[in-house]
């Protein structure tokens, strides 16, 4: 039952349609690919004999039933193959987005250029220069605007994570509240110079892939319609290798296959390179972290270095002193008097429990120079407030992985290679049952990005380099 024809008889069954329906599709293959199910009874079942008039239109779809009842024709499980499923999608795009597949379908067919070959790879450059160039622009100027705004970030860091440490502190929070106020404070801070800067992460992250897939599902089904349909010229028409544009060709599959590994290899190149960049910025700037000490060094080992931070000591042995003389004792016991009240000022002041005496000590004097083994023991370092390093203000979210950052981005990192080496896979299944020009413009796309972003990459290395020449002295 092809365009044009009627069929006056009585109202098939569902089961009795779809069967001659295939039985008439699968005698043409270019009529399973390019021909769906869109008809309607001009009367209501059960009235008698109805009339079954298939609708035509300019790509001459094979039609069928579409009642209230039955919903639209539904493929059994025998009968599914790839085929049908790529014909479903792409059909169900086509009547979705009408107006621009058939923008797409007019210029292909009303180009001045005599191959039509030619002209799907020309309108790929063209639309991807057009549309999807600027926003790639777009988002690499947001990736800098932030990369200048995470300075800011760390030195408000710096600069309030000693003054939240004590309101906290002075509030009686505990851990948990503590950690939530942490969060919202960075994240009010982050917001504000965000908006002050124009910066849209969100959408700079999500916006630009949701524009290129969609572009891309446009085009493609304008230029799988402009191929298909039965007395089209396109169809028939050669190209390179390809001898039919409306056929199936591995070769070209193979080829849109292998650009779009090469475009996940090149990708988890970059992203490796930039988190080992980062790395190294991070090991420059981030050394002294709490609960880190450096190890330390001659100066500071002579009382030369001017830092607020007190290297940790070396755990070498020493030789042991002298018995002390009763003139020393009372010099030593006059140090410890005042480092203790100094360590009073310095710490908060709240009661501490004093110390219990040592066992066997006879008098004060003794008590107080046994308890203070820093200055007598070189293995036990002594700790005050000023040898601690300040806090430093995180980012912690407790509903988050207890991983650590390096680790979690390492993982989402691997993971979405390995996702887009998977794509690069199905898509050379998919492309073997496509017509060859709808796959010819999808690999000419597929290398527009393969050489973007191989110029963008020359591009950053480029600055860099000439950065690191200005570095030097």
């Amino acid at each position: 039952m092809w365009a044009g024809q009627t069929l006056r008889q009585g109202v098939p069954s569902s089961a009795t349609f779809e069967s001659i329906l295939f039985r008439e599709a699968e005698s043409n293959l270019v009529a399973r690919r390019n021909f769906h199910l869109a008809s309607r009874p001009l009367s209501s079942p059960g009235a008698g004999p109805s009339t079954f008039r298939v609708r035509h239109d300019r790509f001459a779809r094979l039609c069928g039933p579409r009642t209230a009842k039955d919903g639209a024709l539904r493929i059994s499980k025998r009968d599914f193959s790839i085929d049908s499923a790529i014909s479903t999608t792409f059909d169900t795009a086509q009547t979705l987005l009408r107006y621009p597949t058939g923008l797409v379908s007019d210029i292909i067919h009303h180009s001045p250029i005599a191959s039509s070959g030619a002209t799907i790879i020309l309108l790929a450059i063209v639309v991807r220069s057009l549309f999807t160039f600027p926003t790639t622009l777009w988002q690499r100027r947001q990736r800098a605007k932030m990369e200048m705004v995470n300075p800011q970030i760390s030195k408000f860091n710096e600069e309030q994570a000693p003054l939240l440490a004590i309101k906290a502190r002075k509030a009686g929070m505990d851990e948990k509240g503590y950690r939530a106020w942490v969060v919202e404070v960075v994240k009010a801070e982050r917001d504000r110079l965000y908006k002050l800067n124009g910066i849209h992460p969100r959408l700079s992250q999500f916006g630009p892939l949701l524009f290129n897939l969609s572009l891309l599902l446009t085009m493609s089904t304008g230029v799988r319609a402009s191929v298909g349909g039965i007395g089209n010229t396109i169809a028939s028409e050669s190209f390179m290798w390809i001898q039919h544009l409306g056929e199936p060709d591995m070769a070209i599959s193979l080829a849109a296959g292998f650009t779009s590994f090469a475009i996940a290899e090149i990708t988890g190149v970059g992203l490796r390179r930039g988190a080992e960049l980062s790395a190294a910025k991070a090991g420059k700037t981030g050394e002294n972290q709490l609960g880190v000490v450096p190890e330390a060094t001659e100066t500071d080992k002579k009382g030369q270095a001017g830092s607020s931070v007190t290297a940790a000591p070396s755990f070498t042995p020493s030789r042991p002193s002298p018995p002390p003389s009763p003139s020393r004792y009372s010099s030593r016991v006059q140090q410890l008097q005042r480092a203790s009240r100094e360590q009073t000022a310095l710490s908060p002041q709240r009661k501490r429990p004093l110390p219990a005496p040592t066992p066997g000590a006879k008098s004060r004097s003794e008590r107080a120079f046994s308890s203070t083994s820093s200055d007598l023991h070189p293995m036990m370092p002594r700790v005050t407030v000023k040898n601690l390093p300040p806090p430093v203000l995180e980012d912690v979210n407790p509903r988050r992985s207890s991983l650590p950052p390096e680790v979690r981005a390492r993982i989402i990192r691997k993971g979405l290679v390995s996702v887009m080496r998977g794509a690069a896979v199905i898509l050379v299944i998919m492309a073997s049952h496509m017509p060859a020009g709808m796959v010819l413009y999808v690999w000419t796309s597929l290398t527009y990005t393969l050489g973007q972003i191989s110029l963008f990459k020359w591009l950053d290395e480029r600055k860099a380099s000439l950065r690191l020449v200005d570095s030097r002295p």
